[in-house]
């Protein structure tokens, strides 16, 4: 028998996790992707400046699952690919509002030392702290162990019920404590206890980080899953998401059943009893068909996978651009090429810092989340330099709104001043010394439409709400037969942990019920 032939949409996270999962059992891949780089949200890209090459991580920068071991480690052994140097991250670094001189420091090494770390700063919520936090703590683990089984949701055939089966044998003896909270917001649960202020903002600042929502809208085993997500070998690898993306690249290149096709757009697809063709065309060529496929996996955002078959509903109006919009986040970017300083720390390291921009929307502008590369990780920065990729929550509504090139530009400024000031702040790690910046550059929602194609800049996926998770989560099937959606808009979600656990569970329930 010929090998099954798959056309997977989009050489991000998710599609190059499905590509390998794919070929480990003999499917015959072909890979699309408009760019010229790997990678979607987590690629990358250089800039040269007058002190010398900088590389620059385009959005995600925070790595999980991939330490010795560990389930994405296993999983690209298994594949034959080289893996990339991961370091885990042994601190994280925070600033609130409530503490503005103050950078805070919590030991990421172990939940022990995150909650004793945490105990030292919120003296007031000790309480909390060593009982249902802890407790919360022991529901991550679980619930981590859960999702690497390659949980089906929503459960929409007797094919989820089969291959949830496995789950019988990992679930938690506490599962019933976890079902109890199930129908209840994370707030209702921390109503019950007299939370300080200042460990209510750090609460609702990780979460929004995270999983894109906040206290109100999540269920209190995700929130458990994102507050001690430092905790569970979250780290980063040397150069960056490159050193990752690339191993992927790679080992698709050595494939003899993988083709990887780049700078190659996908602008429709048309399907007849049995077979996928899609309408593809390289740079200043001509539109062409391709095909025939047995399977197609689109891991682009669900609103631009509608867009590739104009005429044929594809997902439930729930899933549509005008009912999601609203609730969907962009981010505004700072790239920034800095001096060194002897007082940071020698490994890659991150500031979550609450901040405030002038603005007309909840949330918008309230944090910055800065990464800083390793010392020493001349692959991205000279010796003696740095590299550091700052981030927010901003808005769609609030760009698409602004009518002028001046009101745009006057925007993106406020928020580039916001962003040095927070790097004036970090004077506060260096014993009072000024930061050195040599290079800095602004990315907004339009930038990353621009370069990564989603609509409207949107980034970070679907919000994991109530109404986006468990039985409400958006699946990875389609109203069309054989078509299927990866990637941060359909289940599980956040990150590119997440995104290749959905890939892999796509690629099991596509054996079970496509081909």
């Amino acid at each position: 028998m010929t090998a099954p032939s798959i056309a997977i949409i989009g050489a991000g996270a998710s599609g190059l996790f499905a590509a390998h999962e794919a070929l480990a059992r003999g499917w015959s891949v072909t890979v699309y992707e408009s760019h010229s780089l790997v990678g979607g949200c987590a690629s990358w890209f250089r800039r040269s400046t007058p002190h010398g090459s900088l590389q620059f991580d385009v959005g995600a920068t925070v790595l999980d699952g991939l330490q010795e071991g560990s389930f994405l480690h296993q999983r690209m052994e298994t594949w034959g690919l080289d893996i990339p140097r991961f370091e885990a991250m042994s601190s994280m670094r925070f600033q609130l509002s409530h503490f503005p001189q103050r950078i805070l420091t919590l030991d990421t090494t172990s939940q022990d030392t995150w909650i004793a770390s945490l105990k030292e700063i919120f003296p007031a919520d000790i309480i909390f702290l060593e009982g249902p936090f802890r407790k919360m703590g022991q529901w991550a683990i679980h619930l981590k162990e859960i999702a690497e089984k390659s949980p089906h949701y929503p459960i929409q055939s007797w094919t989820d019920l089969r291959l949830n089966f496995k789950l019988l044998r990992v679930l938690p003896p506490h599962i019933k404590s976890l079902l109890r909270t199930e129908h209840l917001s994370f707030a209702r649960m921390l109503e019950e206890h007299n939370l300080s202020p200042a460990l209510k903002e750090w609460i609702n600042m990780n979460l929004l980080i995270t999983t894109q929502c906040t206290a109100n809208e999540i269920y209190t085993p995700w929130a458990a899953l994102a507050l001690f997500f430092y905790t569970m070998g979250a780290g980063t690898t040397l150069g960056g998401m490159r050193g990752l993306m690339e191993s992927l690249m790679r080992g698709l290149l050595k494939n003899k059943n993988a083709k990887l096709k780049l700078q190659t757009r996908v602008h429709s697809f048309i399907k007849n009893k049995k077979h996928f063709y899609l309408n593809i065309q390289r740079i200043n060529q001509e539109v062409q068909e391709e095909g025939p496929f047995d399977v197609v996996i689109s891991s682009l955002p669900r609103f631009n996978t509608q867009a590739l078959s104009a005429h044929e509903r594809i997902f439930e109006s729930h899933w549509d651009w005008e009912n999601q919009e609203s609730t969907l986040w962009g981010a505004v970017t700072a790239y920034v090429g800095l001096q060194d300083s002897p007082h940071f720390p020698q490994e890659a390291f991150n500031v979550h810092s609450k901040i405030s921009v002038e603005n007309d929307s909840k949330n918008e502008g309230s944090e910055a989340y800065m990464s800083f590369s390793k010392r020493g990780d001349t692959s991205r920065s000279p010796e003696g330099t740095r590299v550091a990729t700052l981030s927010c929550h901003t808005r769609l509504k609030n760009w698409r709104k602004l009518q002028s090139e001046e009101a745009y530009l006057f925007k993106k400024q406020d928020f580039q001043r916001v962003f040095e000031k927070q790097i004036e702040n970090l004077k506060h790690m260096c014993q009072g010394q000024e930061l050195q910046v040599f290079h800095i550059e602004i990315g907004t929602p339009k930038t990353f439409e621009h370069y990564t194609g989603r609509r409207e800049g949107n980034v970070g996926g679907l919000p994991m709400t109530r109404s986006n998770t468990l039985l409400h989560a958006p699946s990875q099937r389609t109203f069309i037969p054989a078509l299927y959606q990866i990637g941060d808009t359909s289940f599980p979600g956040q990150s590119v942990y997440a995104c290749a656990l959905g890939a892999i569970s796509c690629i099991e329930k596509i054996n079970y019920e496509a081909l």
